[in-house]
């Protein structure tokens, strides 16, 4: 019995929503980081203070990946049916 196919809808669906929205927050916001400012105007007049401006915003989106990294209890029971 393949489980994840048979119950796409399960107590694991919402945490996971979770994690793969904070991880396409993140990478939404690198793409700009690196497209837009490490390679912009901000990027070539100093570098070093464009990372370090962007990594202040960029920090907290990466520890909201670890945060919505938890652990779901659940109980899966078997039922013989006749």
């Amino acid at each position: 019995m393949n489980l994840a196919e048979d119950f796409v809808t399960n107590p694991f669906t919402a945490q996971f929503h979770k994690v793969d929205d904070a991880v396409a927050a993140k990478q939404a916001y690198e793409t700009t980081q690196i497209k837009k400012i490490f390679h912009g105007p901000e990027g070539k007049a100093d570098i070093t203070k464009a990372v370090a401006d962007t990594e202040a915003v960029r920090a907290p989106l990466a520890a909201a990946i670890a945060d919505a990294m938890v652990p779901v209890t659940h109980t899966i029971r078997l039922v013989a049916v006749p």
